[in-house]
């Protein structure tokens, strides 16, 4: 489901209302998960990191080889090639019944430490 212009805006502006000093540390933590297709340039959670990196000359030079970084680690990614057939061996694995199997052992794991109580 992708975000209306008006949730945008409205989002970026409740961001701006809220908006508090950010360290470089701050922003290297943000900037980190910064895709490397650009695709969050315009997404106001990112907004304020990249405006404090475009500030410190030192925090952008961080930055362009993190975006480097990504872009090999894309590349070499893409060079793989899954086996055939691995996905539908992948959900013959599950059986009929997988799904269920499934949900009950995550509902197992995401109880609260005191189920008891």
């Amino acid at each position: 489901m992708t975000d209306t212009h008006e949730a945008k805006l409205f989002r970026r502006e409740e961001l701006r209302k809220h908006r508090i000093s950010m360290t470089n540390q701050d922003a290297k933590l943000v900037l980190s998960a910064y895709r490397p297709n650009g695709a969050d340039a315009r997404d106001p959670f990112f907004e304020q990191a990249l405006q404090q990196a475009k500030l410190d000359p030192e925090l952008m030079e961080w930055f362009q080889k993190q975006r480097a970084f990504d872009r090999v680690i894309v590349a070499k990614l893409r060079t793989i090639e899954p086996p055939a057939g691995l996905n539908s061996q992948i959900l013959q694995g599950f059986g009929p019944f997988g799904c269920l199997v499934i949900r009950s052992v995550l509902g197992l794991l995401w109880r609260p430490r005191f189920w008891w109580l």
